[in-house]
Order: C-alpha cells, then structure tokens, then sequence
C-alpha cells in the first residue's frame, strides 16, 4: 500500500505562521461576535496597518489562514527568526505603500492577510535559487482569481500588487545579504 505524502506540521516547527494564524482566528471571531464592530477603512497608516489583521468572512479568514500554513516553508527555510523579520518588513512595506497609494488615488480599504501572503509567495519565488512551480502556480492562480473578480467585488488588486512589488524587493535584499 503507498503511503501518502501528506503531513500535518506541528506549530511547534513553524511558530511564528502558528502565531499569526491563531492571532488571525482570534481577531475573526472577535469580528463575528460583534466585539469588533467595525473594519478599519481610513486611509492612516494605523487603519491600513490593522486592516492586515481584519477579515470579515469566514471564507476568507479561512482561505488566509491555510494558506499561511502552506506558505510556512519558508520559515523552516529562513528559520523562525528570520521569518519575523519578513513578515515585519511585509506589513511595514505594504503599510506604507498602500497609504500613499492612497494619498495619490482613490482606491478603495483592504482588509485581510492577503497582501503579505502575496508578499510571500513572491519573496519564495525572487530569494530562492531556484523556480519553485507550486509557488509560481499558487501566485498566478490567486493573481488571475484576483483579477477576475473585478471592481465588483471587494478583492483588492492594489493590495495584492503591492504585497507582490514588497516581497520582490525583500527576495532581492535577501540575496544579496
């Protein structure tokens, strides 16, 4: 009989993505009890910075959260202190970004972890040596899902291009250091 490929990673090997995705299911129930109330929509640097950490459907937080825990290769990769220095440079890069996206132009709030998971998989793609295709797959899948759901919807293609321009720049830092 052949044995399957799939296992289940401990937190204890990836505590930093374990973290942040209890942090994220916290946050989520929070929201869905009505503790909080509202989705953080100004255009500050504050309110872009918690929209991270906001998601409003179970779908999402759900969609977010797994694929985090896919994503947690590169901290077995990079090793967990460095995977913190990521993901702070993520959500300061895309804060920053998005906030003067917004000084320039309307765009609408995003909320969600999206924007670093793209981060993400774009840091994984630029700092490796060499082309992972799952990764590569994964990021045009969620590019041409993103896409495709227009304005119409409340998927936020100027997030995602921002997290995937920020992880671009931290896999070029990456390898040169």
């Amino acid at each position: 009989m052949k044995e399957s490929n799939f296992k289940i990673k401990s937190f204890e090997k990836i505590p930093v993505c374990g973290f942040i995705i209890v942090s994220l299911l916290i946050v989520f129930s929070l929201y869905f009890v009505n503790i909080v109330k509202s989705v953080p929509c100004d255009k500050d640097m504050g309110s872009v910075f918690v929209s991270n950490f906001i998601h409003t459907d179970i779908f999402h937080i759900l969609s977010n959260a797994f694929s985090l825990y896919s994503l947690s290769v590169i901290e077995e990769r990079v090793g967990s202190e460095t995977f913190i220095k990521l993901i702070v440079f993520f959500l300061a890069s895309n804060t920053v970004l998005e906030t003067l996206l917004h000084k320039l132009i309307e765009v609408p709030c995003s909320i969600g972890f999206s924007g670093i998971l793209f981060s993400m998989m774009s840091f994984e793609l630029v700092a490796k040596n060499i082309l992972d295709t799952n990764i590569l797959l994964s990021l045009l899948f969620n590019i041409g899902l993103t896409i495709s759901k227009g304005k119409e919807s409340k998927v936020s293609i100027y997030g995602h291009a921002i997290g995937i321009f920020s992880g671009i720049i931290a896999g070029m830092i990456f390898k040169k250091i």
